[in-house]
């Protein structure tokens, strides 16, 4: 013979909201964040690069960049590196 066996019913995974979502907005503060993001990215790579010749200036005792340039192609040349 077939037994009914109940189940009991469990409450939904994901909660119902109570009020209905906000409408979504014209996305220009998302769009500036966005653009924060990038301006910060670019200074990043330009303070890196402008502390990276700092750093090979002073290793070179460089005083113009033309001095560092020929120390750097000459160690690249020195080590057999296409410069």
């Amino acid at each position: 013979s077939r037994r009914d066996v109940r189940v009991p019913r469990r409450a939904p995974l994901l909660a119902s909201r109570s009020s209905p979502p906000a409408p979504p907005g014209n996305g220009l503060g998302h769009a500036g964040g966005l653009a924060a993001l990038a301006v910060a990215s670019e200074l990043m790579q330009y303070t890196n690069t402008a502390l990276l010749i700092l750093l090979l200036r002073r290793l070179t005792r460089s005083e113009t960049m033309s001095q560092l340039a020929e120390a750097v192609i000459g160690w690249l040349r020195a080590r057999g590196g296409a410069a």
